[in-house]
């Protein structure tokens, strides 16, 4: 009876961990969605609950990158849920550790001295601004979910080590998410 009990608990013990919620990931704050007109616009701010991980990980040489997708999705009665259209934005960052400063890539490459890193990040992530635009027009009376991930991850691991093995998750911190369904007047 009690190898059976062993054999219960190291098989469930990577799921109940895969379940908990970690308060100090990365957290959407102040969402909101235009639908009124085409492109829908998202906007919102992410806030980071705990910088050590992202600080240990740029000490290690990382590069990591701040990823939002939004997702627009037409939600079909006894169907699945059709894809209309996808948005992201990227944010990179990492260590340069000949001079001790960071580099902040958004379109361009932006240095800045280590110690200004974390008040810059929160700055550039306070208010980010979304657009997605479906390729088919929406129609009146349907329903539609407007989905968002916020992921923070390493950039510079091969493809091949980026899906999770054995449980074990590549993010930095985990992730945010945030749904919205919303119907055309």
């Amino acid at each position: 009876l009690r190898p059976l009990f062993f054999l219960f608990l190291v098989l469930t013990a990577p799921f109940s961990s895969l379940a908990s919620s970690d308060p100090a990931g990365l957290q959407i704050t102040d969402f909101s969605l235009d639908s009124e007109k085409i492109p829908l616009r998202a906007t919102f701010g992410v806030k980071i609950q705990n910088m050590a991980p992202i600080r240990t990980a740029m000490e290690d040489g990382a590069q990591l990158r701040i990823s939002c997708k939004a997702t627009l999705s037409e939600i079909r009665p006894l169907k699945w849920a059709r894809d209309m259209a996808e948005a992201s934005l990227a944010i990179n960052f990492r260590k340069n550790t000949l001079i001790q400063d960071v580099v902040v890539s958004n379109g361009q490459d932006e240095i800045m001295p280590e110690e200004d890193f974390e008040a810059h990040l929160g700055r550039l992530l306070q208010r980010l601004d979304l657009a997605v635009d479906p390729a088919e027009a929406l129609e009146s009376g349907k329903r539609y979910r407007f989905f968002l991930e916020v992921t923070l991850k390493r950039r510079d691991l091969p493809s091949w080590m980026q899906v999770p093995f054995l449980f074990k998750s590549w993010d930095i911190l985990p992730a945010d998410r945030v749904e919205q369904e919303f119907q055309v007047p």
